[in-house]
């Protein structure tokens, strides 16, 4: 397009200033030493109506943007607007004068405006920068309001690019506008980026961000304000508060589960040790004991065939002597003394050793005594019933043993004396227990020997009843200061023996030595 051409003026310095309609001012400041009719633009898209030159050299072009300063190489060095004081900011064709005292006029359809350049103060106004545009992941966001307007952004973790345009509000030569900015809390300095007016931020670290953009006109007032917007990255999901709250509590409970495992099995560790070692030491005491056992049990039985070996010889030596006695009650003496160490022998078989303690089974011993007195009944065995009653509970040997001869004894005398030949049917009952003592409170050991036989002659005190067997009774219940009662039930006797603060007898168990 042919340029319309509104101005034309011709500096000191010989330079060509030429304004157009809506194209610009030319200028041919570039190539005045080789051919005067080689122009280049200085300001493009722009509407020169008049050009003046000052006694400085300086060109002054009214346009419809404002008034404008030039210097003889064709920059910008102020431009003034209806802030400077101007009657508005488009002049008229035409319109300009220089006088002879250098003061410049220009006048448009609102007045005209005088001054004299160097008596200008210079007054530069920066130009206003805002937010134009803005793209997130490639595309425009929806806005609650204007860019212009927005104070904070808030970007999610699935935003990882996004860019902002800014611009600096000068249209004089918008091309020549200059920028920088800055993302606080990321970029450590201002970022120059020359005449573009756009940044571009990838893959920011959740946080709070400031972007600042500044702008610079083609005069080169920079407004160090600019514009700014806060920014926010939001973490994922998986790193926001409550989540890493959640990581914690279950590290937490992982650490302390882990903990109680590992204590668990510390102390289970430390209790199969203890209790191995205790089964150890169980074991070794076990050892210790049985071995203690068994040298006691040895020591027992050795100490039984002791015995039994000494009732052999005393019996063998007493068979002896009684080959050579000639005196009928002196013989029956001595077979009377030689069942008693029979008795003796079958009470050593029914001894046994428990927990460092000797007990006799005095059931089985009865049994044995009543199948030695029957050999010397004066009626047939067999037409004698006996009832053995005696407890199958132990008793220490320190009882059991005075115990044992008063069965045999009481056994002895009954057999014996208590039943004559031709008589009705016979029986002998004997019982033991312990019972409790209410007067006393304490136990006692109850023997009781029932006959039904002819019983004791009657009118005879039993104080004075006598024998070897009551005598050897009697001796036993004064040791342990005991109580005999002798009576006559149903015509048979009836004996009954106690002996007060007996030891506990025991449940049966082990076996008789």
């Amino acid at each position: 397009i042919e340029p319309v051409i509104l101005s034309i003026m011709q500096d000191k310095g010989e330079v060509i200033w030429i304004g157009t309609l809506r194209q610009g001012l030319f200028s041919n400041v570039n190539f005045r030493d080789s051919d005067a009719r080689v122009f280049a633009s200085v300001i493009p898209d722009i509407t020169v109506y008049s050009i003046v030159s000052d006694d400085a050299g300086h060109a002054w072009v009214s346009t419809t943007q404002g008034l404008l300063q030039l210097d003889s190489a064709g920059n910008i060095v102020k431009k003034y607007t209806v802030a400077h004081g101007l009657q508005d900011n488009d002049f008229n064709f035409g319109a300009s004068h220089k006088d002879s005292q250098g003061r410049l006029y220009f006048g448009g359809s609102k007045g005209y405006n005088r001054f004299h350049p160097e008596q200008l103060e210079s007054v530069a106004t920066p130009p206003r920068v805002v937010l134009t545009n803005l793209t997130v992941a490639g595309k425009e966001p929806s806005l609650p309001v204007a860019l212009q307007a927005l104070e904070k952004l808030q970007l999610s973790h699935n935003d990882y690019f996004f860019t902002i345009s800014f611009s600096a509000l000068d249209f004089l030569e918008p091309s020549k506008n200059q920028y920088s900015y800055k993302l606080e809390n990321f970029d450590t300095d201002w970022i120059d980026n020359g005449t573009r007016n756009s940044a571009t931020y990838t893959n920011l670290p959740s946080g709070n961000y400031t972007f600042r953009a500044r702008g610079a006109n083609s005069a080169g007032v920079w407004n160090m304000d600019g514009a700014s917007l806060e920014i926010q990255v939001l973490p994922p999901p998986w790193f926001a508060w409550w989540a890493i709250v959640c990581y914690a509590l279950a590290t937490s409970a992982a650490v302390l589960y882990g903990k109680k495992i590992y204590d668990d099995r510390l102390v289970a560790k430390n209790v199969a040790i203890q209790a191995e070692q205790m089964q150890h030491a169980a074991d070794r005491a076990n050892d210790d004991l049985q071995e203690q056992l068994e040298i006691q049990d040895a020591l027992v039985r050795s100490v039984y065939k002791h015995n039994m070996t000494t009732l052999d010889l005393v019996k063998n030596l007493h068979s002896v002597r009684t080959e050579y006695l000639s005196d009928p009650a002196l013989v029956d003496s001595f077979g009377n003394d030689q069942n008693r160490l029979v008795a003796l022998s079958y009470f050593e078989s029914c001894v046994l050793y428990q927990d460092e303690i000797l007990y006799a089974d005095l059931k089985k011993y009865t049994d044995m005594a009543i199948g030695l007195v029957l050999k010397s009944a004066n009626v047939p065995a067999e037409s004698i019933t006996t009832i053995n009653d005696v407890s199958n509970k132990m008793v220490p040997v320190e009882i059991a043993t005075p115990l044992a001869m008063v069965i045999f004894e009481l056994l002895d005398n009954g057999v014996s004396h208590a039943f004559e030949p031709g008589g009705p049917a016979n029986y002998i009952q004997i019982s033991l227990d312990s019972q409790f003592d209410t007067t006393s409170q304490s136990q006692q050991i109850s023997l009781v020997v029932t006959d039904n036989g002819k019983g004791f002659p009657n009118g005879i005190p039993q104080q004075e009843l006598e024998s070897m067997g009551l005598t050897l009774v009697r001796s036993v219940i004064d040791k342990f200061q005991g109580e005999l009662t002798i009576s006559t039930v149903n015509s048979g006797a009836r004996v009954e023996i106690l002996l007060p603060n007996s030891p506990d007898l025991i449940a049966p168990y082990g076996n008789c030595s």
